[in-house]
């Protein structure tokens, strides 16, 4: 038989590309089964064997479903041929007439009760590869009648197996890294910290479940698809740090502090960082990673850190470390052997750094801002709502 073309009429050259395909469709080799048919002239299966483990990967044919799970669970320890590829090296191509007699067909569950039951009882196998993740192989099976398989449907099968060797190692490079992912992800959505992923325009790719609790709260939102403040003054400072991050201007980072549209709301941290190419790290970023943190308890809060998340100076810095501790303005000039009004001058400071009016907000704002516990970097906080 000439198999430039398939049974059906489809050409060599178009079931390659079916057969490359695979690793980048989500019906993967159940969707190549029938044009392997279609090629072959015979009823085809594709399994992966590991140990005990056999597992339909695709099927084409009267034998399916129920049949399938029936051969993946038991049968397959009858079926010899098989079992003769799983000693063979990859590329082996093996006739199952020669390994069982017809007497011994009609005693087997698999040849008869599973094959003979559509009148199939002429098959021919082939390894794919074997490795460590098991052995794939590959199996039609078409009625005596038909005879036995000749040289030129051998060769027709022989002339398959590089390609299909090189789409399941794609197959199984894809398949790991959909795994990884799956895990990431699933790491992602335990955390505590909110992580979100936006193009330079502010559409929203990906959000964890933290980042979902965040932004119900009000304080981010999502309109038309895009991430986005209640306070406009916020809204702005976060639309320009995406900006920068997508053009990789922000090379360690931004920290914003987002002001809630009401008063006297939680503010919303967020460390605003490019996410760059990892095979090519020169490539201009098209997304960037947002990690939104909203602790539960307040941080404590150190000289070393308020002087650098706030540009601070260290006598600022002092102050305010002892005002987040509970101690009073007048008790904190005594201690330091300073004027209560040199104390009430870097107070005023503050005020005008940190955006507060107010003493007690100013305590509250450095006690919830989780960005004291963040590595260090520029940080710039949105304007007081109005």
């Amino acid at each position: 038989m000439d198999r430039a073309t398939g049974v059906g009429g489809r050409s060599f050259e178009q079931l390659i590309d079916d057969i490359y395909e695979v690793p980048l469709g989500a019906a993967g080799w159940k969707a190549l089964a029938p044009a392997l048919q279609d090629h072959l002239g015979a009823p085809v299966a594709m399994f992966l064997a590991h140990g005990a483990d056999v597992r339909v990967l695709g099927d084409a044919g009267p034998v399916s479903g129920a049949g399938m799970l029936d051969y993946a669970d038991h049968l397959w320890r009858d079926d010899r041929g098989m079992s003769a590829l799983r000693s063979a090296p990859a590329g082996e191509i093996i006739v199952d007439s020669s390994l069982i007699s017809d007497p011994e067909r009609r005693r087997s569950g698999f040849y008869n009760d599973l094959l003979g039951a559509h009148g199939l009882d002429r098959g021919l196998y082939a390894s794919i590869a074997s490795g460590s993740e098991g052995m794939m192989f590959m199996a039609a099976q078409r009625s005596a009648r038909q005879g036995d398989y000749d040289l030129s449907e051998i060769q027709a099968l022989r002339r398959l197996l590089p390609h299909l060797r090189r789409s399941y190692r794609t197959w199984l490079h894809v398949r790991e890294a959909e795994r990884q992912r799956g895990a990431v992800l699933q790491a992602a959505d335990a955390m505590a910290v909110g992580v979100a992923l936006v193009d330079q325009d502010g559409r929203l790719r990906y959000a964890n479940h933290a980042a979902e609790r965040e932004m119900s709260r009000g304080t981010l939102l999502v309109t038309n698809g895009r991430l986005t403040c209640r306070s406009p003054s916020s809204a702005k400072v976060l639309g320009g740090a995406i900006r920068a991050a997508t053009r990789d201007k922000l090379p360690a980072g931004e920290r914003l502090c987002l002001r809630p549209l009401e008063q006297g709301a939680t503010y919303l941290s967020v460390l605003v960082v490019p996410v760059r190419d990892a095979l090519d790290p020169g490539w201009r970023p098209d997304s960037l990673a947002m990690l939104l943190i909203s602790p539960s308890e307040p941080p404590a809060a150190s000289e070393g850190s308020l002087l650098q998340t706030y540009g601070l100076t260290a006598a600022e810095a002092r102050l305010l470390a002892a005002l987040v501790g509970g101690e009073r303005l007048p008790d904190y000039a005594r201690r330091c052997g300073i004027a209560v009004t040199t104390a009430k001058t870097h107070l005023r400071a503050l005020f005008d750094k940190i955006g507060e009016r107010r003493q007690s907000d100013l305590i509250r704002r450095a006690s919830l801002d989780p960005l004291l516990r963040a590595a260090p970097a520029k940080t710039r906080i949105g304007a007081p709502p109005r």
